[in-house]
């Protein structure tokens, strides 16, 4: 698509904002951050750029993840790295390396910038959508921001990623 990689998924269902998602295993590489302010992504480009222990250099990819459970922001590993044993380990314990085997996903694409009330409001609308739909979440919702920070608000590309199971209505 563009310049950077980013998972591989298939989309199942659309509608408007919301989608229906397959994705396929990825790996990405996660430091300590509560803020939506980026302070981890210094250590995490870090990392990317050789300060690991096989000292190798990764190209950037897309999104960058936030994950509300663990209070961490992620980049995203090269696509051939499926595994955590694909990864080169990190030099201390800063970051550590996490696999995702997202399976079925909903998710909310929206623009502008990724205020925490923004994101409140869209994580909202999304668990709704799900619930019309038959799904509930089975995991805290994953931030992910797709742009540079210098991008105008109206051409960035932010999504709610939550993890999901079928109601079983008995």
């Amino acid at each position: 698509m563009g310049k950077y990689q980013e998972p591989h998924y298939d989309v199942i269902e659309k509608d408007g904002a919301f989608e229906l998602r397959r994705y396929a295993p990825f790996v990405s590489v996660a430091t300590s951050d509560n803020t939506l302010r980026g302070s981890g992504f210094g250590r995490l480009f870090s990392f990317i750029s050789g300060r690991n222990q096989s000292e190798e250099k990764m190209p950037m990819t897309i999104p960058v993840l936030n994950d509300t459970e663990s209070s961490t922001m992620e980049f995203v590993l090269p696509l051939h790295m499926v595994k955590k044993s694909d990864a080169p380990l990190p030099l201390g314990d800063q970051e550590e390396i996490k696999e995702y085997h997202l399976d079925l996903t909903a998710v909310v694409r929206f623009s502008g910038r990724s205020s925490q009330e923004k994101i409140n409001m869209q994580t909202q609308m999304l668990e709704a959508w799900c619930e019309k739909k038959g799904y509930k979440p089975t995991k805290a919702p994953l931030i992910a921001r797709y742009n540079a920070p210098m991008t105008p608000g109206f051409l960035r590309r932010n999504e709610i990623i939550l993890q999901i199971e079928e109601i079983d209505e008995k």
